[in-house]
């Protein structure tokens, strides 16, 4: 496990700072460089620009080709602003003779032929011949899976126009108008940002707890309160805000330009870390939920059908 370093970038001289990147990049394991780095380096944007510049320098001394080089290294964001994959070799791959770099932003797929893709070159066209095409187009990340289920909440509310603007949830884990509907790796939650085993951990711990609260205290509606739903869409949007990730157009923020919607970027997922968030759901725990509605058969009402579907 990576921990950032409680040095800041600039306590230290140039000299030392790269020294530590070189260690980072040459013998950490992982995301080292990303997650054990100066903390400033992910929450400034000199000392991360000064740090993708070093990621930047250490790529071209792998990729032969100058104009390949410069390809590969993204240029709308800095390193880590993004989620940061993890590789061993990657960019060797690239300096072998069976290996082609195509920018498909400067020249794009205009079709697929019989024999493989057909790109536009300024006035002209290019084929490349190919035995497979493997499509990695991106996903409809964090939202994707509850839109396409027709949830119906209080009234027949439908949960797609409920966040049409973007998710709104109380603690990750629910959301007003949909009582006794509760989500183990929703938006906002703490999974997304964590090793997802570890992630949704944290979440079926709380939900185990809650259940044999409501089993033993007869509860049947358990729902978020508006209140508690506008607060923590706050706070997350305040932690995230401190991350220059926060700023990127990534997933992460709902950016997808393979979508059917608006680009404005939306609070998806919660960035302050799994123990914060883990604590805070403890907190409700301990407090006897304070952030939700409960009632019980009595309080309730026989048949009163306002239940999520």
């Amino acid at each position: 496990m990576h921990r950032p370093d409680r040095t800041l970038s600039t306590d230290v001289t140039r000299e030392e700072r790269l020294r530590h990147w070189n260690d980072l990049y040459d013998n950490g394991h992982g995301a080292a460089l990303y997650m054990g780095n100066y903390r400033d380096t992910m929450m400034e944007a000199g000392p991360n620009r000064e740090l993708s510049e070093f990621v930047a320098d250490r790529i071209r001394q792998r990729v032969h080709d100058p104009e390949v080089a410069e390809l590969l290294i993204p240029k709308d964001h800095g390193f880590g602003n993004k989620r940061v994959a993890g590789e061993s070799g990657f960019y060797e791959v690239f300096n072998r003779d069976n290996v082609e770099l195509v920018d498909l932003m400067a020249h794009p797929i205009r079709e697929v032929t019989e024999t493989g893709i057909r790109l536009d070159v300024g006035d002209d066209v290019r084929d490349l011949d190919l035995d497979v095409i493997v499509y990695a187009t991106g996903f409809d990340a964090v939202t994707g899976p509850f839109d396409r289920i027709d949830f119906r909440g209080v009234g027949g509310v439908r949960l797609t126009e409920q966040w049409k603007d973007g998710p709104e949830t109380c603690v990750g884990v629910q959301v007003t108008n949909f009582p006794n509907l509760f989500m183990l790796v929703g938006p906002q939650s703490g999974s997304a940002t964590a090793n997802f085993p570890r992630g949704i951990e944290d979440v079926v711990n709380w939900m185990t707890e809650t259940v044999r609260h409501i089993r033993a205290n007869d509860i049947v509606r358990f729902e978020g309160t508006r209140e508690a739903e506008i607060a923590w869409v706050d706070h997350v949007r305040e932690i995230n805000s401190k991350l220059l990730l926060a700023h990127s157009k990534s997933w992460f923020n709902g950016h997808n330009m393979n979508l059917d919607r608006d680009d404005n970027p939306r609070v998806m997922v919660y960035l302050g870390g799994a123990p914060r968030y883990r604590r805070r759901l403890q907190e409700e725990i301990d407090a006897g939920y304070p952030s939700f509605d409960l009632r019980t058969a009595r309080e309730q009402g026989e048949g009163d059908p306002d239940i999520a579907v």
